[in-house]
């Protein structure tokens, strides 16, 4: 699929979406294509995404949910991590869904027992990482099948899928700020188109909280800003579909700085009480005049 040269819309697959079409077999996970959304909230009977974009209905949501926790009753809590992972990385459209069912099943463990909710959280958050890992280690599975290799196929899509994934999973509270700061440093271990995929998706599903990793995305900027000194292009960029990338991930990266720092002067005290010895000085004009 052929990418956007345009900085402002840049995609190399289909955006997330977070719908759904299969009634019939609520354990399954299957997708309808719609706008993207990084962040979900629930009104009376609807799940709203974002402005425009048709809304959820969220009975039919919390049947699907209802079907992993009694798989997570009857099978264990190692086969619905298996298969919620396994499902997050089916394609583009995947990945926020399971974060979301990832997440209203924790919230339903932290109402019966909070030992059983943090250990399926860690399970969830460990199995991702290690899936992430062995895909894009630098001798991992990706230099067998990647875009500029032979075996190149729809499985070059399920590592960025994986990418993306961590991205839905850190919007959704499951993995830290710390963890996706491992997991770009582990893409930038190699210069390759394939992997400033999988950067773009990992950021398009994350959000500005990763600022809280700040000394993460700053050494991403500076890699990214390298520049090859004999052609003057960037070195991860050397062509119009990955310097649009770039650009992206740069822009992005900036929203959330000031988005953050926005955030920080709004909640900014304006009030001071007064030092010490403005108070020792004022006790003392007020005694000489008593006297």
């Amino acid at each position: 699929m052929s990418t956007p040269q345009q900085a402002d819309v840049v995609f190399i697959r289909a955006p997330p979406t977070t719908t759904f079409t299969n009634a019939e077999d609520p354990s399954s996970l299957t997708y309808e294509t719609r706008t993207p959304t990084s962040h979900t909230r629930r009104v009376d009977n609807i799940f709203i995404t974002q402005p425009g974009e048709p809304p959820i209905v969220a009975g039919w949501f919390e049947t699907m949910v209802d079907a992993k926790m009694e798989e997570l009753r009857a099978h264990g809590m190692a086969f619905v991590v298996r298969s919620l992972l396994t499902d997050g990385v089916q394609n583009a459209q995947s990945t926020p869904f399971v974060s979301m069912v990832a997440r209203t099943m924790l919230d339903r463990l932290a109402k019966v027992s909070t030992k059983k909710m943090k250990r399926f959280n860690r399970t969830l958050r460990t199995g991702a990482m290690e899936d992430f890992c062995l895909h894009w280690k630098s001798d991992g599975d990706w230099r067998n099948i990647c875009s500029t290799t032979g075996q190149h196929s729809i499985l070059t899509l399920t590592g960025i899928n994986k990418a993306s994934l961590l991205g839905s999973l850190f919007s959704a509270d499951i993995v830290t700020a710390d963890d996706i700061g491992l997991c770009l440093s582990i893409l930038l271990g190699h210069i390759h188109f394939d992997r400033l995929c999988a950067i773009h998706a990992l950021l398009v599903c994350a959000d500005d909280r990763l600022c809280k990793n700040l000394s993460a995305l700053l050494h991403l900027q500076k890699m990214l800003r390298i520049v090859d000194p004999l052609t003057g292009l960037y070195m991860w960029g050397p062509v119009p579909h990955s310097q649009a990338l770039i650009q992206n991930i740069l822009a992005t990266i900036e929203g959330w700085m000031t988005v953050q720092a926005h955030e920080r002067e709004q909640y900014r005290p304006t009030w001071q009480p007064p030092s010490r010895a403005a108070g020792r000085r004022m006790r003392g004009g007020r005694m000489r005049n008593r006297a």
